[in-house]
């Protein structure tokens, strides 16, 4: 039985039983809609990952305990913090209060926003979270000013005169020299001792500062910022995040309940909330709402477009009838088969809609035309289906065959698409032509002289068409020459794979980096590998082997919250040789007890040194005379301004200085006497936030972050700098190499399927047409649109990624449905007028082929809308494709048809 003749049977027995179809789809849809009463969403880009890989699942299961899932938090905020650093967390301290009286004890197990120590924490651990950022930085400074001084202070000596002087004059000189520069080496301390007091006791002031302010272990130490400007409330839930959406909807909402019933605007505080459960609700929303705004823009636009292409209100509404049925039935049957939609087929239901009203279009045209032509209803109805099911079937089975390659994807999320996309266009093709007819067969009993007239319809095209064949030879080189310049340009084509272009921007992220920046350190935005290193010891020597590495721009770990660490230059502190300054102040005092007593010696010695000076040129020792004459000068000199110093002033500032070098020794024992590291470390990682204490150390070990450089994907980089970190017989997961894998994945799926795809359609085509030349002619417009695609992303920067990767096989499946629509018609219309034949089917294919992919480039179009990154990628890429792909079909095939037939049979062409 030919394809023509199944149609009008199949036409035959609907409009025999339209009312039972109707009755049938109606039962079907009802059915299909309740069971989509709650549909899931999986909003982890993990979902697209191939399944059961070792890597992603590494990977999985650190990403698990990095987010910390079981733990929600309220970040509190001063609008505009007062100056007194106390007032800060007393307003912050009662906003606090009143939020955790709000929470109800059914959703929230407990929150706090205290930290209570697990085990004892060592007071002196306590000064480097009440510190003030200022006064790090200023004692910081201070520590730099005093090494110097005090380093000389302790090297200070007292000056006593010897009772022989060598005869030796070289030794002569050095003896009475190093006098001299412990005379001007003290009246150089001297003059610089009231700044260096108050240096000295600005450092002990505000370490004393910060040791009063110090908060006893047995009370908690609340998660303040260091500024006081933030505080966190960590919050547990009654239930762990994995448990279901419904609950992770039910604490997001009961936080926000809790803080606007706490009022605490009026405090001047503001709430941001993050966690597991609000981050995985939010992305889920925003998908959501990215589903329903391109469902919605993309019906609204095929609604327009299929009115202006059938030219009939009461045609377009039951055109759309079977297409909206089969979104449903493909929404329903996605449920069934893969549990609801991923990231990447969130917009299936837009794309439906798109590629089933094509069918549609051309069923509903053909009716309409034949309507024109003079036909009843009932024998238009036969006709359209009758001429336009063969076409539409080979349509539909190009599409589906694309769609079942994907199904030898690796990717869990391409795998997922041809499962439902496989079975969702042949719903959609059986459903326009049962359901179209029928529904046609009931309107003809309301509206019986019902018929559209398209904006495009055959009579209007068929004077341009004729006039555009007769350049036909300029338009096919025109096109040609454009063709040559985008392959030209599509070299240039990128394939880069990031998972962040597939998640959603949400307040949560954007609220744990801050928490993240005031809480735990320096935040990074950049990609990183992360080591995990069982013992802490070992975190120091494995971070200075591998920050050498040039693409690795800093190591992070656990270290990065040491004492030291956290005081910076202030940690030199421990380091300060306070006990020899001490001792160094003590032969200050001394000589400023001795000052008018030396200054006299100086005097006396400078007028012995000039008879000496003399003597020595009587008997001959000239040498000895020189050296006596200088350092007399020298004496004389230091005697004047021993004279000028006034030592009760300085005497006194040497006790302030050694009362503060007090305060300042006690600090720097406490410095040194702390635990050894990797106690310590135990110890500052008991004080963190436990989402924050994730970005440390998880079950596998302490984490060492490498952060690493943006020229890592440059070249060959990121797949040495891989085998480099190997190497080292780490344990260790990082996206960059996560991201490296799939594009190996992806790569293989994108010429795999885009081939296997292109094949099968050939064989489509080639058991439709029956012959080779012809199968080649549907896919030459699908070749020109493929590389104007490509020419027109390279231009546009736009590069292949994880989402719009799938729209190489899609375009392969959807660029030959207008060319088969429009040979089909040709071939049909030389048996009626040979001569113009390619004019004909032009004129009569043109409108509902553009229809049709205007409606299909509405449903991608649609994506640029969304709020995902990845979506809007493939919305510009099907964009370009579509767009070239049916400006050639219209354009250049009928073109070449038309020489090839007079090429052909010698026929002159109009």
């Amino acid at each position: 039985m030919s394809k023509r003749a199944f149609f009008l049977r199949l036409g035959a027995f609907v409009t025999r039983h339209a009312f039972l179809i109707i009755l049938f789809f109606a039962a079907f849809v009802g059915a299909a809609l309740y069971y989509l009463r709650e549909f899931p969403i999986r909003s982890s880009y993990l979902d697209l990952l191939p399944l059961g890989d070792p890597l992603v699942e590494k990977y999985e299961s650190v990403q698990a305990e990095l987010r910390g899932l079981d733990v929600a938090a309220i970040l509190l905020k001063l609008e505009n913090p007062p100056e007194d650093m106390t007032q800060r967390a007393q307003l912050l301290f009662a906003a606090a209060d009143r939020v955790i009286a709000e929470l109800d004890p059914a959703v929230i197990a407990r929150a706090s926003y205290f930290l209570q120590a697990q085990e004892k924490i060592p007071p002196e651990l306590l000064i480097f979270r009440t510190l003030y950022p200022e006064e790090r930085e200023r004692l910081s400074t201070i520590v730099a000013e005093l090494s110097a001084y005090l380093s000389r202070l302790a090297e200070v000596q007292g000056i006593s005169f010897p009772r022989e002087l060598p005869n030796d004059p070289e030794e002569l000189d050095r003896v009475l020299g190093a006098l001299v520069e412990a005379g001007q080496s003290a009246l150089k301390l001297f003059a610089e001792i009231p700044e260096i007091r108050d240096l000295l006791v600005e450092a002990s002031e505000i370490i004393e500062r910060a040791q009063r302010r110090t908060i006893p272990t047995e009370v908690g130490q609340p998660l303040l910022s260091l500024d006081h400007t933030r505080l966190v409330i960590q919050v547990w839930p009654t239930q762990p995040v994995y448990a279901s959406q419904e609950f992770n909807r039910r604490v997001r909402d009961e936080l926000k309940r809790a803080v606007s019933a706490a009022d605490i605007s009026r405090l001047g505080v503001t709430a941001g909330f993050t966690g597991g459960y609000i981050h995985s609700t939010e992305v889920e929303d925003s998908i959501r709402r990215d589903m329903a705004l391109v469902t919605v823009l993309s019906a609204s636009l095929i609604v327009l477009f299929t009115l202006l292409a059938l030219g009939s209100p009461i045609l377009a509404i039951l055109a759309l009838l079977p297409v909206v049925v089969s979104a449903i039935l493909t929404v329903a049957w996605a449920k069934f088969s893969v549990n609801g939609f991923n990231l990447l087929t969130t917009f299936l239901p837009a794309l439906v809609l798109g590629l089933g009203i094509d069918y549609s279009l051309h069923l509903f045209s053909r009716f309409s035309e034949a309507r024109r032509d003079g036909a009843s209803f009932a024998e238009a109805i036969l006709s359209a289906v009758q001429t336009k099911g063969g076409a539409s079937l080979v349509a539909a089975a190009t599409t589906t065959v694309v769609f079942c390659c994907l199904l030898f994807s690796r990717s869990r999320a391409l795998w997922e698409l041809g499962v439902i996309m496989s079975l969702g266009i042949l719903i959609s093709f059986i459903s326009v032509f049962t359901l179209g007819p029928a529904l046609l067969v009931l309107a003809g009993r309301i509206f019986p002289k019902m018929r559209g007239r398209p904006l495009l319809d055959r009579e209007r095209l068929y004077r341009p068409y004729r006039n555009l064949l007769l350049l036909r030879r300029g338009v096919i080189f025109f096109c040609l020459i454009l063709t040559a310049l985008a392959l030209a340009q599509a070299v240039r084509v990128e394939f880069k794979f990031a998972s962040r272009e597939l998640v959603p921007p949400t307040s949560a992220h954007a609220v744990l980096q801050e928490i993240v920046e005031n809480f735990g350190g320096e935040i990074w935005l950049g990609d990183v590998f992360r080591v995990f290193v069982p013992d802490p010891r070992d975190l120091g020597p494995l971070s200075e082997k591998l920050k050498d590495h040039p693409l690795v721009d800093s190591v992070f770990s656990a270290r990065a919250l040491l004492p030291w660490e956290l005081l910076g230059e202030a940690a030199k502190l421990q380091h300060i040789p306070v006990s020899q300054a001490k001792i160094g102040l003590s032969s200050l005092s001394a000589l400023l007890e001795r000052w008018p007593e030396l200054g006299s010696q100086m005097e006396e010695t400078a007028a012995l040194f000039s008879l000496l000076e003399l003597r020595g040129l009587l008997f001959g020792e000239v040498r000895k005379a020189l050296v006596f004459s200088k350092r007399a000068e020298d004496f004389f000199e230091l005697a004047e301004e021993f004279k000028a110093t006034d030592p009760a002033p300085i005497q006194e500032a040497l006790s302030a200085m050694d009362q503060a070098l007090e305060g300042l020794e006690g600090f720097a024992q406490k410095l040194r006497a702390l635990p050894s590291e990797e106690k310590l470390i135990e110890q500052i990682l008991a004080l963190l936030p436990e989402e924050i204490r994730a970005q440390y150390r998880i079950s596998r070990g302490y984490i060492l972050e490498l952060r690493v450089r943006p020229a890592l994907y440059q070249g060959r980089n990121l797949e040495e700098f891989v085998n480099w970190l190997r190497g080292f017989g780490l344990d260790y997961v990082g996206s960059p190499e996560i991201q490296l894998a799939l594009e190996h994945h992806m790569r293989r799926d994108f010429f795999f399927t885009s081939g296997l795809a292109l094949l099968f359609i050939f064989l489509v085509v080639f058991v439709d047409f029956r012959k080779p030349q012809r199968a080649l002619l549907s896919l030459v417009p699908l070749a020109m649109g493929y590389a104007f695609m490509l020419g027109g992303m390279a231009s546009l920067r736009l590069r292949f990624n994880f989402t719009n990767i799938v729209i190489s096989p899609l375009l392969i499946g959807l660029g030959v449905d207008g060319a088969v629509h429009f040979l089909h018609r040709y071939y049909e219309e030389e048996e009626r007028h040979e001569r113009e034949a390619a004019v004909w089917a032009a004129a009569a294919t043109a409108g509902p082929t553009l229809g049709g992919y205007l409606t299909t480039m509405a449903s991608f179009g649609a994506l640029l809308a969304a709020h995902t990154p990845g979506l809007r990628f493939l919305g510009a890429s099907a964009l370009l494709g579509l767009g070239f792909t049916a400006l050639w079909t219209c354009l250049f095939l009928p073109a070449l048809v038309a020489e090839l037939q007079k090429t052909r049979r010698g026929t002159k062409v109009p």
